[in-house]
């Protein structure tokens, strides 16, 4: 049973907290002191220690039990979904669970309280490591309770941003969404504090080991960070990595999405759409440039989705080439297929009219529509008699045979770049 005088001084404590608290959200609304560094670090220091008395959320990642996480007091979004669903962002952490893998090296980027820090942790077992950084001092000190709460000893934390230059730099603090503080200003009046920034190439320069995972995710800073992990990218030709594409934050940082995009793809990265973060787990869908652009770029400045980016393009599109030409093959005009059809077609016509439909191979549809005088059918109708003609006529058993083994190879080339990298044994 707790004493009375235990039960006094934590009453107190929690009053000071909440006294302190207020102090600080009083002073915060006060001209005089807006943007005042001493307050800032009043208000960082006070809310961390309400965060201390807080309790540990159980997450419910499927297939990684057991662990438990401090969330902080004072987000509105990524408290509130974890508290609610037991799972940040299902999609990606399904995805993530897949290409992990015992031994590997994953960097967190943007790693707020810790939730891909502590998944990653698990995934890569004793003999792998994470790094993770978070720039912020208050998610950054939560991070280092989830990590001794979980008894983790495989994760290295850098209270750092990360960009495309090392040195001091400004972080813009969002007063709700404690996932949304971003490295520039924009067009919002926030307060900001000066933190470390390292650049990923000068972290890891005289590092000899893979770097095999890395996500990003850092409203708008992540252009500069790729920009800045040159060599990283260059010297690890299996790393994949999982990104935030949101053109109005890339914007806000002087990258222009098309530019984010092109410089992805320079180091011949094929991009797959993880989606917003809400919703269940769904199969990976390869997207392009274009329709990327065409989605999210000057819509709404809220637009936004998560990439997997892995390599393999400049192979795929040898593949998507040769298929399109094995398919030209067969849907080519030539003189003497356009002969051979039209033969075809007046051969047809006569068995049907002398014995009727079921007197040719033809299906019921296409009889009737061979039946029907040239000038009667429609442009679908003629087409549909062409694709007919092409795919059954022996004039054309090589060129449908080459397609489909154009086809084939690229099916088998892209499943087995997902495969290839994913872990063994990993979650149906």
């Amino acid at each position: 049973m707790v004493s009375t005088t235990i039960r006094r001084r934590i009453s107190g404590g929690i009053f000071v907290l909440l006294l302190l608290l207020a102090g600080a959200a009083f002073m915060a609304g006060s001209p005089w002191l807006a943007g005042n560094r001493m307050l800032l670090e009043l208000e960082h220091s006070t809310r961390l220690e309400f965060a201390r008395h807080g309790k540990a959320a159980d997450l419910e990642v499927p297939n990684i039990p057991g662990l438990k996480m401090f969330l902080h007091p004072n987000d509105s979004v990524i408290t509130y979904r974890i508290l609610a669903g037991k799972v940040w962002e299902p999609n990606e952490t399904h995805w993530v669970s897949r290409f992990v893998r015992p031994g590997d090296v994953f960097v967190d980027i943007g790693a707020n309280v810790g939730y891909f820090t502590l998944v990653a942790s698990r995934l890569v077992g004793d003999t792998g490591h994470v790094y993770a950084f978070e720039p912020d001092p208050i998610a950054f000190s939560i991070l280092e309770r989830n990590v001794a709460l979980n008894g983790i000893t495989n994760v290295t934390l850098e209270q750092k941003a990360v960009s495309n230059e090392k040195g001091s730099i400004q972080l813009f603090l969002s007063e709700k969404n404690k996932g949304d503080h971003r490295i520039y200003e924009g067009n919002e009046e926030r307060r900001a504090i000066d933190v470390e920034a390292v650049k990923l190439d000068d972290y890891f320069a005289d590092y000899d080991g893979a770097v095999n995972f890395v996500k990003i995710d850092t409203q708008g800073a992540e252009g500069v960070i790729v920009e800045g992990m040159q060599e990283v990218i260059a010297a690890n030709d299996d790393v994949v990595m999982a990104v935030e594409f949101w053109p109005h934050g890339l914007s806000g940082l002087g990258t222009a999405a098309s530019e984010f995009l092109d410089l992805l793809r320079s180091h011949d990265f094929l991009f797959y759409d993880l989606g917003l973060g809400v919703g269940g787990v769904r199969p990976l869908r390869e997207v392009y440039t274009k329709g990327l652009l065409q989605r999210f770029e000057g819509r709404n400045e809220e637009n936004f989705t998560n990439l997997l980016v892995l390599r393999g393009y400049e192979e795929g599109q040898k593949l998507v080439w040769k298929s399109l030409g094995a398919n030209r093959l067969v849907k080519k005009d030539t003189p003497a297929l356009l002969e051979a059809q039209a033969k075809w077609e007046r051969e047809q016509r006569a068995t049907i009219e002398r014995e009727g439909a079921a007197a040719t191979s033809l299906g019921g549809g296409m009889a009737h529509l061979i039946s029907k005088r040239p000038d009667q059918r429609s442009v679908e109708e003629v087409q549909a008699i062409k694709n007919y003609f092409r795919a059954t006529t022996p004039l054309l058993i090589a060129e449908r045979e080459e397609a489909a083994r154009a086809k084939a190879a690229l099916e088998n080339f892209k499943e087995g770049l997902i495969k290839n990298r994913m872990r063994k044994n990993a979650m149906p």
